[in-house]
């Protein structure tokens, strides 16, 4: 008897300590009715921010082997959401993987490199141009606006005006992406994220107030909340709306507590949000 939800291949980072990744996207889709199946690409002991010099384990060669082995077992996904790879050699023994796989509509790529106009200290230009061929993949791709100005090769600003954010995202779309996601989008006092479905041409961006505090993995938070929503059949503004949403509602109740906010917002307040 087959299950009766579905299954997501899940490519992403592991952190002991500190809410980001797979600590927060596993919960998120398991109280989504969507399991999880966790393919780690990098574990650490903590994040990256804010806690020293972490232990890390890069897990090469994990994926494309834990990939062929879940094949040789008859196990199979309905989705595939691709997050922190980490590395040249993920990148392609990832776009191998996708190559040979289809999941439906529902391959979701966040392509994690840079924030804030730069791109992170631990990679350079050859791996934002090894992580551009992921974005042929996405059935849905979700770059904060610094990953969508490198991959579409436009000039970051902070602020851009909303012709200019539809012009990278249209760029994206022909470059493969079927819809672009664009987070960090600001105005003024506002934060938002713009939606482009390149099928029939259609762009619009969600809105919410900018927070004041500001935690690590809340775009890990967003994306894995399009990815259980797209999954259980919403529609890719929904999704978007949805996770925006609970992003929003999971910084205000962590807000109200006094702790560091390195340690990621407390995702446990929030999860009963997201049940049907």
């Amino acid at each position: 008897m087959k299950k009766p939800i579905k299954r997501i291949a899940v490519v992403h980072d592991l952190c002991g300590v500190g809410k980001a990744a797979l600590s927060n996207i596993i919960p998120i889709l398991s109280v989504m009715s969507v399991e999880p199946c966790a393919i780690p690409t990098i574990i650490l002991s903590t994040h990256t921010g804010g806690f020293g010099k972490p232990v890390i384990k890069v897990n090469e060669d994990y994926i494309k082997r834990a990939m062929e082995h879940y094949k040789n077992i008859g196990i199979s996904f309905d989705g595939l959401f691709v997050g922190y790879l980490g590395s040249i050699k993920n990148i392609k023994d990832m776009e191998e993987c996708m190559k040979k796989s289809k999941y439906k509509g529902h391959t979701i790529v966040d392509p994690i490199f840079a924030d804030n106009g730069r791109i992170y200290s631990n990679f350079d230009e050859d791996y934002v141009e090894a992580m551009k061929s992921m974005v042929g993949y996405a059935d849905v791709i979700t770059p904060n606006l610094t990953e969508a100005c490198y991959l579409s090769g436009v000039p970051y600003k902070e602020e851009l005006e909303e012709n200019e954010i539809r012009h990278i995202a249209e760029i994206l779309g022909n470059m493969g992406a079927k819809n672009v996601v664009i987070t960090s989008v600001c105005n003024g006092t506002n934060i938002g994220s713009a939606i482009y479905c390149t099928r029939d041409n259609d762009f619009k961006i969600y809105y919410t107030e900018k927070e004041e505090k500001k935690y690590p993995g809340t775009g890990d938070i967003f994306a894995s909340v399009i990815a259980g929503s797209i999954m259980n059949g919403f529609s890719l503004h929904e999704s978007c709306r949805r996770a925006a949403d609970f992003t929003k509602e999971c910084i205000n109740v962590s807000s109200q507590y006094d702790y560091d906010t390195k340690e990621g917002v407390i995702l446990e307040k929030n999860l009963c949000m997201l049940m049907d």
